[in-house]
């Protein structure tokens, strides 16, 4: 079992760094396919896991534009799980995040 936490783990990361890699117009592609995926292993009960969402989110927001995310992340919220929404309106309210989530408003408009 540890070691499928383990694939996933990596699965994000790897995700993560594809979606970095990649110029602007295609990472918003990317984002939206992979992300409410991503949002979703926010319900798992491992922290190690959950981590490495966080990781991810904070690795691809510089890359992408809120209107990208914002519908994964509104699809996650309306879910069942504390842990996903615990960690996933943590990670929204850090100050960096709020930073760089209002110059993302400021462009999206």
């Amino acid at each position: 079992a540890d070691s499928n936490r383990n694939l996933a783990i990596q699965a994000l990361d790897l995700t993560a760094a594809i979606i970095v890699a990649m110029n602007a117009a295609n990472s918003e592609k990317m984002v939206r396919i992979f992300l409410s995926q991503a949002i979703a292993c926010l319900g798992d009960n491992k922290p190690q896991v959950r981590a490495a969402v966080i990781k991810l989110l904070s690795a691809v927001l510089p890359a992408c534009t809120l209107s990208s995310m914002s519908g994964a992340m509104a699809t996650a919220l309306a879910g069942d799980s504390p842990n996903l929404r615990k960690d996933l309106l943590s990670w929204l309210a850090a100050d960096g995040n709020c930073a760089t989530l209002s110059r993302c408003v400021d462009e999206d408009r």
